[in-house]
């Protein structure tokens, strides 16, 4: 997987997190189909990370801004399939606490993705 020409970490894709793509369900039209969002979320979450891997997302691949985004991206489709998609606009993880090495209960949201 890929945001830009950076490659994710195998830590990191491989890391024990939660990996739940979808769009947003607006509703339905008049013959009872569903009306869904362009654009599609990753939310990541981890349990625990480690320390050099929430590093690496906030300082390699944001270069310490809240957001960064990104015009090529590589990331599995809710169907699990290597998918690329134009947009992906990556932001910075939120967390609970940091304890010997690793940061708990990390979120990561990568979102705007088509």
């Amino acid at each position: 997987m890929h945001l830009g020409g950076t490659t994710i970490p195998t830590s990191i894709e491989n890391g024990g997190g939660a990996y739940l793509i979808d769009r947003a369900r607006l509703g339905k039209n008049g013959d009872g189909e569903a009306i869904v969002g362009t654009y599609y979320t990753l939310t990541w979450t981890f349990p625990q990370m480690s320390l050099s891997d929430f590093t690496w997302i906030c300082s390699t691949l944001l270069g310490d801004a809240a957001s960064v985004t990104y015009t090529s991206a590589q990331l599995f489709n809710r169907l699990g399939v290597l998918t690329t998609y134009t947009n992906a606009v990556a932001h910075e993880p939120t967390w609970a606490r940091a304890k010997g090495g690793y940061v708990e209960d990390v979120t990561w949201i990568i979102d705007r993705i088509r």
